[in-house]
């Protein structure tokens, strides 16, 4: 299941299938040039989901500003977020004694430790959210904005933090985020 390789930033890592994408779409953008904000949504981190339930995303980011763009735009379209934790406690989860790092830090703070090694792709210099919403891909039973089955959660937020014209800004960084 594991493989060692060496990644498109010449780090080498242990990485699962589920994250590989997203990191190396990471490392394409920041390998390009070096956006003013990048967000990501991810469905398979399912240890969230034991802490926010099917009630809320969670929201891992590296600026206050951002967290409150995407939690007023997320209100404005009916989906919540909740800011949840990162830092050296979590990032050291994912210290590797034969790689760089690896995407896997132990049995607890599963999403929280995902967000930390996504955040190893990204220019620090960035306003940085990635959302995660394993709790809240799917609906059981549906309601009047929201079908059953797959529904798209996130998608309003995004279009919201775009199309709102006080929320397309440069987002400050935070420091205490600085590693």
């Amino acid at each position: 299941m594991w493989d060692k390789i060496t990644d498109v930033i010449g780090k080498v890592t242990t990485i699962a299938v589920q994250l590989i994408g997203l990191s190396v779409a990471l490392e394409i953008v920041f390998g390009a040039n070096v956006p003013f904000l990048s967000l990501g949504v991810i469905s398979n981190i399912s240890s969230l989901v034991a802490t926010l339930g099917n009630e809320m995303a969670g929201l891992f980011t590296n600026s206050g500003s951002l967290e409150q763009a995407i939690i007023t735009n997320g209100e404005l379209g009916g989906e919540g977020f909740y800011r949840m934790p990162m830092g050296k406690n979590w990032a050291k989860m994912i210290d590797s004694e034969i790689a760089d790092f690896q995407n896997i830090g132990g049995p607890y703070g599963g999403s929280t430790t995902a967000a930390e090694f996504l955040y190893k792709f990204v220019d620090k210099k960035t306003a940085w959210a990635h959302l995660d919403i394993a709790g809240m891909c799917w609906s059981k039973s549906g309601n009047a904005t929201t079908p059953k089955g797959a529904v798209g959660f996130g998608v309003k937020t995004l279009f919201n933090v775009v199309d709102n014209t006080d929320s397309f800004q440069w987002f400050a960084v935070e420091e205490k985020m600085s590693y």
